[in-house]
């Protein structure tokens, strides 16, 4: 039993190892993590369905299925959390999913019985490290352009409503915030925080702008959804991704019809009234995004 939860734990340190030691991830890494999340929630569903099976059928559930379905339920309940789009950020280790992987592994091997042992070991506990571990992590480099301190690069924006906007010579703070697309539930979530705090920003002069990595369309759709005017943007054909080090390549999970596989890396930055970088939050874990109040308080000091 040892051995059988040792090994898939010895294979994500390698994986981690690995991927931490590149300076940034590989086109061929991006790709095989882009393919990850649909196969593995298919095979976290099939469990789930074949341990209900087996309950109807033989009219109780053993040990073993217990157990599977103990180490990938709770992951799809966590992914349901994400998808229904209320939380703009999670804990970085997900102890509880990950500890009832452990857990229904365990019992899985207690009383041993192949398919749910397997469904145990693969599903839940392999493709949760995997997920907390290595999907999670977006392995990007950090832009020094855009970091505290910087001079924000002069640069052009075009709004939904066809309006051009310089944010260095707005004569205003701004607030930027680089999201991958309305096909992603945390952007929308840590928009709608933002939007939230609208009243407070506007009392401080501070323009919000929303940069998504989608056709002007799908932005305009995406601005429905809240009722204070943030300043939705578009990046015409993906120039200013390239020019400030933000294109995510292969960073749409597949799946999601209708987006371009690449996207912006999650970015928040927030500058002064002349254009210098007052908060920078390049985040290297798609699941964790800056809480408002991290930045709010540095635009009294800006004043």
């Amino acid at each position: 039993m040892k051995g059988a939860i040792a090994l898939p734990v010895l294979l994500i340190r390698s994986i981690v190892s690995f991927h931490e030691a590149s300076p940034a991830p590989s086109y061929r890494v991006n790709r095989l993590k882009r393919f990850f999340v649909l196969p593995w929630l298919l095979l976290c569903s099939t469990a789930v369905l074949h341990g209900l099976w087996r309950a109807v059928v033989a009219g109780k559930l053993s040990i073993a299925w217990l157990g599977a379905l103990l180490a990938v339920v709770p992951v799809l309940l966590f992914m349901l959390m994400l998808a229904r789009g209320s939380a703009p950020r999670t804990s970085r280790y997900l102890p509880i999913p990950l500890g009832l992987a452990v857990a229904g592994s365990l019992l899985a091997l207690w009383q041993y019985e192949p398919l749910p042992a397997l469904y145990a070991l693969v599903a839940g506990l392999l493709g949760t490290l995997l997920y907390v571990f290595w999907y999670s992590r977006l392995g990007r480099n950090v832009s020094p352009a855009l970091c505290a301190g910087a001079q924000l690069p002069p640069f052009r924006l075009r709004s939904i409503d066809g309006r051009y906007y310089t944010p260095t010579q707005a004569g205003a703070p701004c607030l930027l915030l680089f999201v991958r697309g309305a096909w992603c539930p945390l952007c929308v979530a840590q928009i709608n925080e933002v939007a939230e705090q609208y009243q407070h920003l506007r009392d401080r002069g501070v323009l919000v702008f929303v940069i998504a990595w989608q056709s002007q369309e799908q932005s305009q759709q995406l601005a429905e959804k809240f009722s204070v005017p943030l300043i939705f943007c578009v990046d015409e054909r993906h120039a200013l991704a390239a020019e400030l080090g933000l294109r995510h390549q292969n960073g749409t999970p597949f799946g999601m019809r209708g987006y371009d596989q690449d996207t912006f890396y999650p970015t928040v930055i927030l500058t002064d009234r002349g254009g210098k970088i007052i908060y920078s939050d390049q985040t290297d874990n798609y699941r964790l995004r800056p809480d408002p109040a991290e930045y709010l308080s540095l635009l009294e000091g800006s004043r």
